[in-house]
């Protein structure tokens, strides 16, 4: 069926697009990236039978490959998600998009992921599937999640509705709870208890589709100046008084600023790759002064939650605060608001301006020949740099969406340019695979073809992956890299967090 494009698209499937499912062990249909998965329950009870039938005899469906297709399959808890990809997607790709989704939806093998708590008018709104109280929040839910007082607030602003406080309601819940739930009745149909949830969900995709970070299992920074970037951090670790502060996230057009953190603690880009996801998928939290937010980073701890104050401090800067005291939303609003002005105040008003201005640098400011695009991760920072799509993957600087909308040629130009960038970061994902294998990793892999020549190579500091034009030979390649490496090292402060601040 999936090989199939006219019977995909009946089904609302997209026959070229990696596609994403999400079941539980029962065969109920939780998420499907397109179409609508009442509509594939039957081909999901495929997916089941074929996992179910593995495991009857002892063994766990983890591939299927086809001629045309990669189907991988993951099993977590009561839990089953697939990826129908390219046959030449690396494995190891689609299982990253897999680990995402998972991440992002209520894990059955420890808390939920996200328990959202918005902020209206100051006070806490918490918005339950069919239903609006504190009620059945309790201990067993997690612990008593805040004080009596501000669940009495909830309760007095209850009949404020979803579309008044944000965008996304998802349940309190716990693994005991769902695990209960999936004992009583086997065929539970979660989809109830996420609702809204499918714009981070298909994020998390496009996260892990568009960016590299997830592959490279790194972190795009933005460059800036050490003297800017010092005040920055400057400007958050002095008015913070909580001793329950875990860390600080200052992201900029959801890439990261700064991370300040609590001695002998750090974020994995994982989680920071989640919380980016959260905030990009989430544009509600625009409106609202503050959002309070219940959160489980799984790489921290899959156990516990961590609860956000997450406020934004003007149209492109985010800032996120992180405790594991439930009741510090009072003291960290009050850091929040002493670090805005702080930072409104920086170098002579401009710093959130300055921030905002940012970009990655072009590819011409390499001044090497022939060089079309770059990535570079720094392996012992866990970040990466990258260059600005240059030509021909470059999006026309005239192009509207009205245009493209409109002019048939225009959305060929789109669609094709969109292509392009897509090959580029499947090159790159698949050489990064080579040089990553367990079995036989390679240092070094130089690939050419009728429109680029790509070449990936390790060393004891860098992964380097650049795209050249065609008919370039490998030895200028290997060249092309040391230059790339060369001018990394002379802007190093500049395109990296060097060093981790802490409170």
């Amino acid at each position: 069926m999936l090989h199939e494009p006219l019977c995909a698209k009946d089904l609302g499937l997209q026959p070229d697009d990696l596609h994403v499912f999400v079941l539980s062990d029962a065969g109920k249909p939780i998420y499907s990236r397109y179409g609508d998965e009442t509509k594939l329950a039957h081909l999901m009870g495929v997916m089941q039978a074929l996992v179910s039938v593995a495991s009857q005899d002892g063994d766990e469906l983890r591939t299927i490959i086809t001629e045309e297709r990669k189907i991988v399959f993951r099993t977590c808890g009561h839990l089953i998600l697939v990826a129908v990809g390219p046959q030449i997607a690396p494995t190891g790709h689609l299982t990253t998009v897999l680990k995402y989704v998972y991440n992002q939806v209520p894990r059955l093998t420890a808390v939920p992921l996200i328990l959202l708590l918005s902020i209206y008018k100051n006070v806490m709104l918490h918005i339950t599937p069919g239903a609006r109280h504190w009620g059945s929040v309790g201990a067993d839910d997690g612990g008593k999640l805040v004080s009596p007082k501000r669940q009495a607030e909830a309760r007095h602003w209850g009949s404020v509705g979803a579309d008044d406080g944000g965008e996304l309601i998802v349940s309190a819940l716990t693994v005991q709870r769902i695990e209960k739930w999936f004992t009583q009745k086997h065929n539970l149909d979660l989809r109830n208890l996420l609702i809204g949830d499918s714009r981070i969900l298909s994020g998390a995709i496009e996260q892990v589709e568009t960016q590299l970070g997830p592959t490279l299992n790194a972190v795009l920074c933005i460059p800036l100046s050490v003297s800017v970037r010092d005040t920055v951090v400057q400007a958050i670790t002095q008015p913070i008084k909580s001793q329950d502060l875990v860390f600080a996230i200052l992201l900029t057009n959801y890439r990261v600023v700064c991370i300040v953190s609590m001695k002998k603690h750090f974020l994995h880009p994982t989680d920071i790759h989640l919380v980016t996801n959260l905030v990009r998928c989430s544009q509600s939290f625009k409106a609202a002064p503050t959002n309070w937010l219940p959160i489980c980073l799984p790489k921290f701890n899959p156990n516990g939650y961590l609860y956000a104050n997450l406020s934004y401090l003007d149209e492109h800067s985010c800032l996120v605060l992180l405790t594991v005291d439930s009741n510090q939303f009072y003291a960290l609003q009050t850091s929040k608001d002493q670090i805005l002005s702080r930072l409104l105040s920086a170098l002579n008003g401009e710093c959130l301006s300055i921030l905002a201005s940012s970009a990655c640098p072009d590819v011409t400011e390499l001044s090497i020949p022939g060089l079309r695009h770059f990535v570079c991760k720094l392996t012992s920072a866990a970040q990466y740099t990258t260059c600005r799509w240059a030509v021909p993957y470059a999006l026309p600087h005239n192009s509207s969406k009205s245009d493209i909308e409109t002019d048939p040629q225009a959305a060929r130009g789109l669609a094709a340019t969109m292509a392009r960038r897509r090959n580029v970061l499947n090159v790159y994902r698949n050489i990064h695979s080579k040089l990553h294998c367990s079995l036989h990793p390679l240092n070094s892999l130089f690939i050419a073809s009728d429109t680029e020549v790509f070449l990936g190579s390790r060393t004891n500091e860098y992964d380097v992956y650049i795209t050249m034009e065609p008919f370039v030979e490998k030895l200028e390649a290997f060249e092309t890299v040391k230059k790339v490496i060369k001018w990394i090292n002379s802007r190093k402060q500049r395109l990296f967090l060097l060093y981790s601040p802490t409170f």
